[in-house]
């Protein structure tokens, strides 16, 4: 037996079947994201900071201001809609910061052992003005 509502006086099956399904349209294909979008100021130090922690992002938009995305636990950078950075959002914690080496000029990228490299270069030219110091200047005066 089908209901009457009371108000229209109409049985709400029939009603949408014969009028409104007709007018629903399709359920979208894309995913529905529910995001936060926000800005900040690349630092020098090739980072933006989002709730007390700090991302990087490339060097090459140190002092511009970039778009922060936040999708499902992401932060992405975006500058003029470019996506520059993604990371990870942190929320448990402050004052971490999250870099991707990469974002680094290629000088500033540098390990341990080129560090290393570096400063036996500098010794050994050192050493070789100290000999020469030691063995021209400083016996002759002795």
């Amino acid at each position: 037996m089908l209901e009457y509502t009371g108000t229209t006086k109409k049985v709400p099956s029939e009603e949408f079947n014969s009028y409104e399904k007709e007018k629903l349209l399709p359920l979208p294909t894309e995913e529905y994201n529910i995001s936060e979008i926000t800005s900040a100021t690349v630092m020098p130090n090739c980072h933006i900071s989002y709730r007390g922690n700090y991302y990087s992002v490339p060097y090459a938009y140190i002092g511009e201001e970039v778009d922060i995305v936040i999708i499902d636990n992401l932060l992405k950078a975006v500058y003029k809609d470019k996506e520059i950075a993604l990371h990870p959002v942190e929320k448990n914690e402050k004052g971490k910061f999250f870099t991707d080496k990469n974002h680094y000029p290629d000088y500033k990228n540098i390990t341990a052992n080129e560090i290393k490299s570096r400063y036996r270069e500098k010794m050994s030219e050192i050493w070789k003005h100290m000999q020469l110091y030691f063995f021209e200047k400083f016996l002759e005066q002795v």
